[in-house]
């Protein structure tokens, strides 16, 4: 399905395809960050490592194969056969228990703080909790074209950082749905055997209007200032305005952030700024308070 000097192992949501890039026994690696590279929700786990796979298959009542990575390290870190990926599918699998919505889940939701929350994951085989996939639709009726669509995994390995590390797969936050609205949401989950649960029920929820605590804390944050407040980690971050190096158009105002820049430019860019919040430290601790973030992002 690709060319890729490493390996990767990861599967569809809607079938049990397995997919395993076995690679590389030799030869170059293609090392995070040295080329062109994407976070696909399918995989995951993705390691630049010498390796190979091995597959066992059992027949008879209870057929089932288990596939083990066993990794040699890399050109600079030598690995005598270490295990680093390990699944196991059976031919036939009991699908975990439908979730149903937490008992003490609210059915009214502020439009920054929407938090789902279904119940605890049990499965008869004794699989762990391998995905979760969460709906909203403005209809408990019709989820064919859901609002909100999202599949997440217990693991995604991505650039050496297992970015699902803290997530139970039980709760989900859920930003963009409008206020002073009425949603309805469903869930499903997934074993380690890539069977899915049923979807539960449909909850209904409302959501209302938000009051905010402060006003934006971000310093310059739509470019206007040029590059004034934010810091350069890698390579290049440029604040440009409508058409500027064959650029697009902003948003909003009359510049836009070029991460990676676009004038002088680089595969990879990467700034930040720090904000101070510990003047309203005890509300954040005692959970009266929370952050809303996001931003308006554009393609290449």
């Amino acid at each position: 399905y690709g060319h890729t000097h490493g390996y990767s192992r990861g599967q569809t949501r809607d079938h049990a395809h397995l997919m395993v890039n076995v690679a590389s026994a030799g030869g170059n690696l293609d090392y995070w960050g040295e080329y062109t590279q994407r976070d696909y929700p399918e995989f995951v786990t993705s390691q630049p490592e010498y390796g190979f796979v091995v597959v066992e298959v059992s027949a008879g009542s209870t057929p089932q194969f288990h596939l083990r990575r066993i990794t040699r390290g890399d050109e600079e870190t030598i690995r005598d056969n270490v295990l680093t990926d390990a699944i196991t599918v059976r031919r036939y699998n009991n699908a975990p228990e439908t979730p149903a919505a937490h008992s003490g889940a609210p059915d009214s939701y502020p439009s920054d703080c929407v938090y789902l929350s279904a119940s605890a994951f049990q499965d008869l085989d004794g699989d762990d909790h391998s995905a979760s996939h969460w709906q909203v639709s403005n209809t408990c009726e019709d989820f064919s074209l859901p609002l909100y669509d999202r599949w997440l995994q217990h693991r995604n390995d991505y650039q050496g950082t297992n970015t699902q590390a803290d997530d139970d797969l039980t709760d989900e936050r859920v930003i963009g749905l409008a206020a002073d609205s009425e949603y309805c949401w469903r869930g499903r989950y997934r074993d380690g055997s890539l069977g899915w649960s049923d979807w539960s029920d449909a909850t209904a929820f409302t959501v209302t209007s938000a009051t905010a605590t402060s006003d934006n804390l971000v310093n310059n944050p739509g470019a206007e200032a040029n590059t004034d407040g934010w810091v350069v980690v890698s390579d290049y971050l440029e604040s440009l305005t409508s058409g500027e190096c064959d650029g697009t158009n902003p948003h909003s105002g009359e510049r836009y952030f070029a991460i990676g820049g676009l004038c002088e430019h680089s595969a990879f860019g990467q700034a930040n700024q720090r904000i101070d919040v510990s003047a309203l430290g005890a509300e954040i601790s005692s959970g009266e308070l929370s952050v809303q973030f996001g931003g308006q992002l554009a393609n290449y």
